[in-house]
């Protein structure tokens, strides 16, 4: 079975879903409180410590998407996005054990953000293209939990 559509049902995968998550930055040190994966995710987007408390200070996660697009985007940022995705995905569910076991309950289901309404082929799929590596994050942070990995 696969789960194709992080709405509905299913929403709680989502990065728009209210799950705030706080990291501590492997690289600087420094951290990052965040009501949402979107939140997070898109503040990382930039060097500037300005601009990242705005978007952090966003009311919904759809307003912290749109200030991440406006932010002075850092250079290194298509090498390291997988990563800081990778970091705030496995935030939300290890600090958020309700969402853990919501997510430890798909099984093995395959999970794929199905993005026909806004085209992303990079974190989703778009009318049977794209590379879904949202969906691959959390098929990896769900076995992470299978046996316990978190550190």
């Amino acid at each position: 079975m696969s789960i194709t559509d992080f709405r509905g049902e299913y929403r709680w995968l989502s990065n728009f879903e209210e799950s705030p998550i706080h990291i501590i930055n492997p690289f600087l040190g420094n951290e990052l409180k965040a009501l949402t994966v979107e939140h997070a995710y898109q503040a990382y987007k930039t060097r500037d410590l300005n601009e990242r408390d705005w978007v952090l200070s966003s009311k919904t996660p759809g307003v912290a998407r749109k200030r991440g697009q406006k932010v002075a985007l850092r250079d290194d940022w298509d090498n390291l996005r997988i990563m800081y995705m990778r970091a705030c995905v496995e935030a939300k569910f290890k600090q958020n054990p309700e969402l853990a076991k919501k997510l430890l309950d798909t099984k093995n289901h395959h999970l794929m953000e199905g993005s026909d309404g806004w085209g992303d082929k990079f974190w989703g799929v778009c009318k049977g293209d794209g590379l879904n590596h949202l969906g691959r994050i959390l098929m990896d942070v769900r076995e992470k939990l299978r046996t316990d990995c978190f550190s």
